[in-house]
């Protein structure tokens, strides 16, 4: 829970209530200002004092005091902003997300309380803001100001969220970045602490968002420092691991599991020839669960894209291609066939080949090499070739036919996720609907 405690313009102080009677007032608002602040007494009324001298009627900032025991709320409380007071510390993100909530701007904008941002690149994230989704103050320069522990755990969460997730700006972690609300509120934030900002980036790359890049010098903070090298690092490094499922299937899921089935399927090629049981089994089993783990991969990945989390990619563009379903079915069904057919003729007591009764396929396959190899007869190769093929072809056959059946399964499975979307990933509508749409256009037009 929190409480809005009062509401300053510049001129007047308003409470909740009565800013409800002054509409224009309100219209005119087009950024929001949002500081979380928790025990930040000195850093605060520093910060707040350089915003008031920058800003115009067009801003408004908006402190959120997150459980603070010290004289943060009180300190606030001398500045033209708005105090929404948790009663008790809820965290960064918790903090971030109720400034959201009562902002009136339609861009949100974000600083730390602790002085370390320069307070001047808040007009330059406004005017970015004009043409891009979301803007970040980089923390190019002034590193040595960052715990030496915190800078290695800032260089390896920076690395990954923009090398898995293809983040565009150098800095994820920055403290000071702004974006429009909208995109905000879409994004569903969970994380409450200080993973918050890792999950916005990870979101904002994964939605397609048009990002500026704004290089920032990086100050000395007054006050102590609320991060936790340990216990902040580790909730920053599980919501990283945490999105890969759903924001990165490809690595998650689709390449392990395209590994695995190649690893599998080279594995049987081997196994055919060397005829070692063991390697065989293990070799049938990583082809199917490669498999499975990659139909998840998919089933994950289309979900995301539907639901506006992802982009397609060039595994998806192939999967929702029009009657892949289909295809995918009629795939499985030659394979089952295939299997069943082969092992049938294979296990068959004698087949009669070119009018010559008693003489087998697999024979017909294998008799030259044997023959050459051990000096033997066609009537004396005839037991010794079909048992060889029979323990040696019948595992990859097996496999064969669980694949096919596997891909009939999977087929459907994924038809479910991939209805009304097209290889772009947008939502295809149905005649009707179209129509329907139609017909409201030009009720509005007219």
């Amino acid at each position: 829970m929190f409480i809005i405690n009062k509401v300053f313009t510049k001129s007047n102080p308003l409470l909740p209530d009565e800013q409800k009677n002054f509409p224009s007032i309100e219209h005119s608002i087009k950024h929001s200002i949002i500081i979380p602040a928790y025990n930040e007494e000195k850093g605060l009324p520093v910060v707040i004092e350089k915003i008031v001298k920058i800003i115009d009627d067009s801003f408004e900032i908006l402190v959120v005091n997150d459980g603070s025991t010290d004289n943060t709320a009180s300190v606030a409380q001398k500045y033209p902003c708005r105090l929404i007071n948790h009663h008790i510390n809820q965290g960064k993100g918790k903090a971030m997300k109720t400034g959201v909530q009562q902002a009136r701007g339609e861009n949100v904008l974000f600083i730390d309380a602790d002085d370390t941002y320069p307070v001047e690149k808040i007009l330059d994230i406004a005017v970015a803001l004009e043409d891009y989704d979301y803007a970040v103050a980089s923390r190019s320069i002034g590193k040595q100001n960052i715990p030496a522990f915190n800078r290695i755990g800032n260089a390896i969460f920076r690395n990954s969220i923009r090398y898995i997730y293809g983040f565009k700006a150098y800095d994820p972690l920055t403290g000071l970045y702004g974006l429009k609300k909208s995109y905000f509120e879409k994004m569903e934030l969970r994380s409450k602490g200080f993973g918050i900002e890792s999950e916005i980036a990870i979101k904002a790359a994964s939605m397609g968002l048009k990002i500026k890049d704004i290089p920032i010098v990086y100050g000395e903070r007054i006050g102590e420092a609320k991060l936790n090298g340990l216990k902040d690092g580790y909730k920053i490094a599980r919501t990283i691991i945490s999105h890969l499922p759903l924001y990165n299937s490809t690595l998650a899921f689709i390449l392990p599991g395209l590994l695995l089935f190649l690893g599998g399927l080279i594995g049987l090629l081997f196994y055919i020839r060397n005829t070692d049981l063991g390697a065989g089994i293990i070799s049938a089993l990583l082809l199917l669960v490669g498999f499975q783990i990659g139909t998840f991969g998919f089933a994950s990945k289309v979900y995301a894209i539907a639901h506006k989390y992802s982009q397609t990619d060039i595994f998806t563009r192939f999967l929702l291609q029009p009657g892949m379903r289909w295809k995918l079915t009629s795939l499985g069904v030659v394979m089952i066939l295939f299997s069943i057919i082969a092992g049938g003729l294979l296990f068959s007591e004698n087949i009669s080949l070119a009018g010559n009764p008693g003489i087998h396929l697999t024979e017909l396959a294998n008799a030259s090499e044997l023959a050459i190899n051990n000096n033997l007869s066609y009537g004396q190769l005839s037991p010794v070739v079909v048992d060889k093929a029979r323990s040696v072809l019948f595992l990859p056959l097996l496999a064969s036919g669980l694949l096919g059946l596997l891909l009939i399964f999977s087929a459907t499975f994924l038809s479910i996720f991939t209805a009304g979307l097209s290889s772009s990933g947008s939502v295809l509508f149905k005649r009707s609907e179209v129509a329907k749409i139609a017909t409201l256009e030009k009720q509005v037009s007219g």
